[in-house]
């Protein structure tokens, strides 16, 4: 049985066409699944602060309204319309034994369930789980240095009770609102100004923290981007290609005059200033990629002298610096395919 899937500019699922099914059109509200038409069939959700509430479906010339109720988590447990009342069970990766002909759109966190194979395309349509197998179809590209963890398939750390993973590639933590009671204690005054000056400092730190996490977000979505604008071909005769010096001393010449002419200390940014390098007479400009090849190559070849040396006869510094080598390949190779995927944007905006 074949499908075709189809996706936005934004690398949203929008259409699934399959042998047994009709096309499906979905719309999407904020990011999350607002209206989906299957042929003369569509359905309405009506959802708010992240939790779904109800459920239009209208087939002409019959409509059907459907009250929804969710756990903590996001999952549709009951579903309530006319006289008929539906409860939904799921284990603990979100699987049920019959996931057809079900009340709700919705199902596991929220998500959509799609009916031929039972897997959520999370991330609308990013990365395949597999609720029966309890782990993704396809690795995730933050794995295994970043916010991907070190399996590359698990869902939700092997913990999908206190984990979530609605964006396919970055686990975050399931948060529940706990009623608590405080009994106030008289304190000293120094006690109570050390107090707010812990408090204040612990303040800042979880300010830094989220930050950076926010960051790692948004590096991980736009590389999450710019790896299905590779996989579709939009990179092909659009990338400048670069001349490999061999010797030593001409591959650490190219990479200082890379770090003169582009600004970087160490690795060259995703976010540099675009540059471009005319193509023929009739043919596009391609992006300039050489300061990360330089890097590439730079790299490359400490990484190479380094993994000559006996595991068992390096120093640990020998055996740091490696394991800090092989980091930032990973990053330089992530840092240029979002350098091409901005720069080509750019080109286009413009």
């Amino acid at each position: 049985m074949a499908s075709i899937y189809r996706y936005d500019p934004m690398d949203r699922l929008i259409n699934c066409l399959s042998d047994t099914q009709a096309l499906g059109l979905r719309f999407y509200c904020a990011n999350k699944l607002a209206t989906e038409i299957q042929g003369v069939l569509s359905y309405s959700l009506f959802q708010y602060d992240k939790n779904v509430l109800a459920q239009h479906r209208q087939q002409a010339p019959q409509q059907e309204n459907t009250l929804l109720a969710t756990d903590p988590q996001g999952s549709v447990i009951q579903a309530i319309k006319n006289t008929q009342h539906d409860a939904f069970i799921y284990n603990l990766y979100g699987h049920q034994p019959d996931h057809s002909g079900l009340a709700s759109l919705l199902g596991f966190n929220g998500e959509r369930c799609e009916p031929l194979t039972g897997h959520y395309l999370l991330g609308n349509g990013l990365r395949a789980f597999n609720p029966v197998l309890m782990k993704f179809n396809s690795p995730d590209p933050m794995s295994p240095f970043e916010d991907g963890g070190i399996n590359a398939y698990a869902y939700c750390k092997n913990d999908p009770i206190n984990w979530n993973d609605p964006s396919g590639n970055i686990p975050v933590k399931t948060l529940i609102k706990k009623a608590s009671s405080r009994i106030a204690i008289p304190r000293s005054r120094a006690t109570a100004t050390a107090t707010a000056t812990a408090t204040a400092s612990e303040a800042r730190r979880a300010t830094w923290r989220k930050a950076g996490l926010k960051m790692n977000k948004r590096k991980g979505a736009e590389y999450a981007r710019a790896v299905a604008a590779e996989k579709r071909g939009e990179f092909i005769g659009r990338v400048s290609v670069n001349e490999t010096p061999h010797a030593p001393a001409d591959i650490k010449e190219a990479y200082r005059l890379a770090q003169e002419a582009f600004g970087f200390k160490a690795l060259p940014s995703s976010n540099m200033a675009p540059h471009y390098i005319d193509g023929p007479l009739g043919h596009p400009s391609a992006v300039d990629t050489s300061a990360f090849f330089a890097t590439h190559d730079y790299l490359g070849n400490i990484k190479y002298t380094l993994q000559k040396i006996p595991s068992h006869q390096r120093s640990p510094s020998q055996a740091s610096k490696l394991n800090t080598i092989k980091i930032q390949l990973i990053n330089n190779k992530k840092n240029l395919l979002i350098y091409i995927h901005k720069t080509l944007s750019n080109i286009r905006n413009h």
